[in-house]
């Protein structure tokens, strides 16, 4: 057991002191005389000295060893060996086996990594072990004369660093003075390699480049001595899969000996072999984290690389890139001067470049003479021309954009001009931008104009057609969101469901077409009952059809087209088309009533069987008889009879504007489908007036209003329907659609109701922007929408 000692005496003293009883060297007093002997020469030499004695490999050393210890001192007394040193012990103890064997061992500058005062620590060793015996002859102990060559070591190569780094710097200026005056860069990385090949004396030097987009590396040209061939060309990462994974992580790869390296298959040293390739430096090219490349120096036969040879060659690749990427940024940057004049001459945008204090401009293309009437020659002479085109209303604005240009902002401009070249008015559309210097201050400013006149005017009538496409959309989902809500009432199975809804919309795509495929507004009245009548009939001898040409408008024919449906389908089912021999007979004709033209037609279905009358209306009675008087002012009469159904239309030949017209103003459209509105609000009675020309969602409105208990007042379809009934009738509210089918929107009747202090709401598919300022704080709820919407600010009236 080791004892305490507050200070540290001379080893002599330690030893003598020391509980070696506690140890397996037993009691001093029974020491073997060989082992007396053995610490009498070590505690008397000069020389620092170690002695390790019996199987443990107990340690004593004398004074001039102890500074070795460092921190370790002096409790390394009396320690077994691996105990005392434990991180040197795997290094160590193969040599002290060999020594306990009988040999003698000597090392000079020995490495190795000790820990002697606290931290890890790189020293080098010149020892001598020398087995010690005993009075048998026996090796019993190590006797360890030790130098400490740390320091010399240090010193000798920090020398030789310091020479090695100075011949580096040496060639690295060369390199540079070199390469400098090379513009192109191929012409940089082949002189690069070879400066470097010839330097280090090797077999070959190339640069790689890895181009990820096409999975390939590419080797321009290679240094090469020896009559090596050349590695030029494109390799898929595959073939360069081994060199890949070695430098993707950003280390070097040093390879002293490729025929030694079992990492290697075999395949791959043959590759290898068949290069001259034996031994190589590969350093990674690492760019925002990716691998760009790698400078490969590679030499035909095996050679040990120093650090200093790896610093080289590792200093090189960083040199020759920069120097390759700069080559690279001045020859684009040449060849984008050249494309930003061919840009420049070609471009139909005027484009100028001003300095950014005096305004003077430095660059102008031809094409400023087409824009704005002005020469480049002009506006290089005198740069206020520019200015004075400008209309005088816009002038001092844009005096302001370019000065707010010059301090740093981007900006887009639309202004008038009235061009020198004709006196015509032109709008001129222009980006200016701030051009800095690479101290982020504006020296310049660039200009991009051109004349949007045309475009302006095409914007505002694309703006009128995207807004009736719009409208269009929508007033078609309703139409089928309203169809599809009424089929369900009539269903009496989900089949039945699917089959009527599949038929009526059908319906509604053969209106699409005839309505979409020519020009002319409407269709005609026989083409109209044909595509129904052939959409279910078996042949032509099944229907006769007889009367004048008469071309129906749109809203005509998306009535009537579904109102021949529902007749068809009738037909199919119980009527006329259900049995053999049956035939439909329509007949039509022109009439005039008070100076204006009607239509009279007439639906006739022979040889049906006898059936029963339907118990309720259905969606074609509803269509026939409530839709066509509502929409088109006229009348519809339906009726069952033994041979089929017969059906009497008529009704006034206006134009009538369809949701289903390409041409249409821009219309707008609600859900269909009654909302029940039972036990939700209560309008106390209250006189509402519907003014809406859809039939399905003014009797979808008007519904929803008398479950919320108001008393409707119509639905009416025009403004002079309701104009008249506002005058028999005071509403003390009211609901109206702008756009009434009769030529945009109106608003008199609105007028009406504000002079006589009646509040309404606008329910409508135009936008505010529609809606003159002195109705313009009327509320405005857009379609679509809910009912429940509309009924609650109806409430707060």
């Amino acid at each position: 057991m080791v004892r305490s000692i507050s200070t540290v005496p001379g080893m002599a003293d330690l030893i003598a002191r020391f509980d070696w009883a506690a140890t397996p060297l037993g009691p001093r007093e029974s020491w073997p005389q060989s082992l007396r002997t053995a610490v009498d020469i070590l505690q008397n030499s000069g020389h620092a000295m170690q002695l390790a004695w019996g199987p443990k490999r107990t340690i004593l050393y004398n004074d001039a060893y102890a500074p070795m210890l460092g921190a370790r001192h002096p409790t390394a007394l009396g320690q077994p060996f691996d105990v005392a040193w434990p991180e040197i012990w795997p290094e160590i103890q193969p040599l002290v086996d060999k020594v306990f064997e009988g040999n003698t061992i000597r090392n000079v500058e020995f490495p190795l990594v000790m820990t002697r005062n606290g931290y890890p620590e790189e020293t080098w060793w010149n020892f001598s072990y020398s087995p010690v015996r005993d009075e048998t002859g026996a090796v019993r102990g190590l006797l360890n004369v030790t130098v400490d060559a740390t320091a010399k070591v240090r010193a000798e190569r920090a020398e030789r660093a310091l020479h090695e780094s100075e011949e580096r710097q040496a060639f690295l200026l060369r390199l540079g003075d070199e390469l400098r005056p090379l513009a192109d860069a191929a012409m940089l990385r082949a002189r690069g390699c070879e400066l470097l090949g010839k330097r280090l004396n090797v077999a070959r030097v190339y640069h790689l480049e890895y181009d990820p987009a096409q999975g390939v590396g590419v080797i321009a040209d290679d240094f090469r001595t020896g009559g090596l061939p050349s590695l030029a060309g494109r390799y898929p990462f595959k073939a360069l899969r081994t060199t890949y994974e070695h430098v993707a992580g950003g280390a070097t790869w040093i390879m002293p000996d490729m025929t030694a390296d079992e990492s290697l298959a075999a395949s791959e040293r043959e590759v290898f072999l068949t290069q001259g390739a034996m031994s190589w430096v590969d350093v990674p090219l690492l760019k925002d984290g990716k691998l760009a490349g790698a400078l490969c120096v590679v030499d035909d036969r095996p050679r040990v690389w120093t650090p200093q040879e790896t610093r080289l060659v590792e200093d090189t690749a960083e040199r020759l890139w920069a120097l390759m990427q700069r080559a690279r940024a001045e020859a684009a940057l040449r060849e984008s001067e050249i494309r930003f004049r061919q840009f420049g001459a070609s471009s139909l945008a005027a484009i100028w470049i001003r300095d950014a204090r005096s305004f003077a401009f430095e660059y102008v293309n031809d094409t400023v003479e087409r824009v704005f009437g002005l020469t480049p020659q002009q506006l290089a002479a005198d740069e206020r021309v520019l200015g004075a085109l400008i209309v005088p209303e816009e002038r001092d604005d844009m005096s302001q954009r370019v000065l707010r240009i010059a301090r740093g902002e981007t900006l887009i401009s639309e202004y008038r001009i009235r061009r020198a070249s004709d006196q015509s008015f032109r709008w001129i559309r222009s980006i200016g931008f701030p051009i800095h210097d690479t101290r982020g201050e504006v020296v310049r400013i660039g200009g991009i104009a051109e004349d949007i006149t045309e475009t302006k005017l095409a914007r505002e009538h694309q703006q009128v057609l995207v807004s009736e496409l719009q409208h269009r959309v929508r007033n078609l989902m309703t139409v089928i969101r309203t169809i599809a809500a009424r089929t369900v009432r009539g269903a009496a199975t989900p089949e039945d469901y699917r089959n009527s809804l599949d038929g009526r919309l059908t319906a509604l795509a053969r209106v699409q077409m005839l309505l979409t495929r020519s020009a002319s507004r409407g269709a005609p009245l026989r083409e109209v009952i044909e595509a129904e009548l052939r959409a279910k009939a078996e042949d032509d001898s099944r229907f006769d059809l007889s009367g004048p040409e008469v071309q129906l408008s749109p809203k005509v024919v998306e009535v009537l087209a579904l109102a021949f449906h529902e007749l068809c389908t009738n037909a199919m089912k119980y009527g006329a088309l259900s049995v053999p021999g049956g035939v439909i007979r329509v007949r039509w004709r022109r009439m005039d009533r008070e100076g204006f033209p009607w239509l009279e037609l007439a639906w006739v279905e022979t040889g049906a069987p006898l059936t029963s009358p339907p118990a309720r209306h259905g969606f074609g009675s509803e269509l026939i008889e409530r839709r066509i008087p509502y929409e088109l002012g006229g009348r519809g009469v339906l009726s069952f009879a033994p041979g089929g159904a017969t059906c009497h239309l008529e009704f006034p030949l206006q134009d009538h504007e369809s949701v289903l017209d390409t041409e249409a103003p821009p219309l707008a459209a609600v859900f269909g489908g009654v909302l029940d509105m039972a036990n939700k609000l209560d309008l106390g009675n209250r006189k509402v007036l519907v003014v809406e020309d859809d039939f399905y969602i003014a009797a979808d409105l008007a519904a929803s209003l008398r479950d919320a208990k108001a008393m409707v007042l119509g639905p009416y379809p025009s403004e002079a329907e309701a104009l008249e009934a506002v005058g028999l009738e005071a509403p003390e509210a009211a609901v109206l659609d702008i756009n009434l089918g009769d030529g945009g929107p109106r608003f008199d009747l609105a007028r009406q109701l504000r002079r006589r202090g009646i509040p309404f709401v606008f329910l409508t598919g135009y936008s505010s922007e529609v809606i003159p300022e002195d109705l313009s704080d009327v509320p405005l709820i857009e379609k679509p929408t809910d009912f429940h919407s509309l009924i609650d600010l109806l409430a707060t009236f």
